[in-house]
């Protein structure tokens, strides 16, 4: 009854019998060099199976592209989950009206 998607909770290992947003992808900030870059960070099982993680980015929220950048490698959590980075390619004064978003789907078999 949260409005989360079970696809979505059992991807993000939230868990589907309780009420809780917490574990949804996070919007942040990251400095590189002398540059300011937008981030979107989520937790996903480390051993996925059947799922496709993508990061889409978008200037005007209709037309949406998988250009983001990874930030390092995933962080191990050490409960069988890791948590993911990635950052817009350019930097927040270039594109102020950027958003990034998490597509996650089913692979097809």
């Amino acid at each position: 009854g949260d409005g989360i998607a079970t696809l979505i909770e059992f991807a993000l290992e939230l868990n589907p019998n309780r009420s809780d947003s917490s574990g949804l992808p996070s919007a942040d900030r990251i400095m590189i060099g002398e540059d300011d870059y937008q981030t979107i960070s989520f937790k996903r099982p480390q051993k996925v199976l059947g799922m496709t993680y993508q990061v889409e980015m978008s200037s005007d929220l209709q037309t949406w592209t998988p250009d983001p950048v990874a930030v390092g490698v995933p962080s191990d959590n050490g409960d069988g989950t890791e948590t993911v980075t990635y950052r817009d390619p350019d930097p927040i004064g270039q594109n102020p009206r950027r958003a990034l978003r998490l597509r996650i789907s089913l692979e097809n078999d």
